[in-house]
């Protein structure tokens, strides 16, 4: 197993796997392990996705309400 790059991972794609993934009760731990990670930063939480869509745009508006609620409390926000 490689280790996993938060730059792989903090992106819209987490969002879009969430209930895609048989991993999905983990995604919220896992996005908030990225958030709280020394290589998080405000750039990664800015990457968009194909249609211009950061990672908390598309959970505000798939009701992740736990993942939104990371993100805002995050000091990168």
């Amino acid at each position: 197993n490689s280790p996993i790059n938060p730059k792989d991972i903090a992106t819209p794609k987490i969002i879009q796997m969430y209930k895609l993934s048989n991993f999905a009760h983990k995604i919220v731990e896992v996005v908030k392990a990225i958030l709280e990670s020394p290589h998080c930063t405000s750039e990664l939480l800015l990457a968009q996705d194909e249609n211009g869509k950061t990672a908390l745009m598309l959970a505000a508006e798939k009701d992740f309400a736990e993942i939104v609620k990371a993100n805002l409390e995050s000091p990168h926000c």
